[in-house]
């Protein structure tokens, strides 16, 4: 008799087991239960089949820009011919710093200066928040410049990340400047377009023609960048 109920609870046994691991063979070789990690009644497993979403990793910040393009590489070839007719061409760089003057003698002179900087992490900010530091602090030394007579100076959307613009009067001299910052990523493009301009220099069509051409410029700048 004691026999026989061995032999019973044995075979209870056996099915018990194989009710527990089904009929998947890759379960039963790995000898998981139902309730074990990587198992469908996992709670993973639960909250995909329920419609849960899992949990997004936040999204990488935006890439750095790490090179500059050549100095006078930015602005197409026929917007300077446009702007500078017959230019003679300055330029420098190095790692973080690129300029391009191009300029032009005689009554109808005129002067395109485009300057590109890159900034690395610095302390606790990264590259974007020192490049976004040096733009405000360049923001006030525009506003209070001592060699020029601000006639405007503002904020402007749609370029970049930060940007401005600012039309100035050189103090003592016919000469006017449209004047272009932006702040895209890491980077800071300044754009100044200046030249001689018949009295008076601060009528507000010189201010409408060097801040477009000024403007214009940078955008194509902004765009080699990108």
């Amino acid at each position: 008799m004691v026999g026989v109920i061995t032999a019973v609870l044995a075979v209870c046994a056996t099915v018990s087991v194989i009710l527990v691991l089904g009929s998947d063979p890759a379960r039963r070789a790995r000898g998981e239960s139902a309730g074990s990690p990587g198992s469908s009644g996992s709670p993973a497993a639960t909250a995909s089949s329920s419609g849960a979403r899992p949990a997004t990793p936040a999204a990488p910040s935006a890439r750095a820009l790490s090179v500059l393009p050549p100095p006078c590489g930015t602005a197409r070839r026929a917007t300077v011919n446009r702007l500078v007719p017959k230019a003679k061409v300055e330029q420098a760089a190095n790692t973080t710093l690129a300029t391009c003057t191009y300029s032009s003698a005689g009554t109808t002179s005129r002067w395109l200066r485009i300057e590109n900087r890159i900034f690395d992490p610095i302390g606790g900010d990264n590259a974007a928040q020192t490049a976004s530091g040096f733009f405000g602090a360049q923001w006030t030394r525009v506003r209070e410049d001592p060699t020029v007579r601000i006639v405007s100076l503002k904020r402007q959307d749609g370029l970049g990340d930060e940007a401005y613009r600012a039309y100035k009067l050189d103090n003592g001299q016919p000469t006017v400047v449209g004047e272009v910052g932006i702040r895209w990523r890491n980077a800071v493009i300044t754009v100044s377009y200046s030249g001689v301009a018949p009295n008076p220099a601060d009528d507000a069509a010189n201010e409408r023609k060097y801040l477009t051409e000024a403007t214009g410029v940078a955008r194509e700048v902004l765009g080699a960048l990108q």
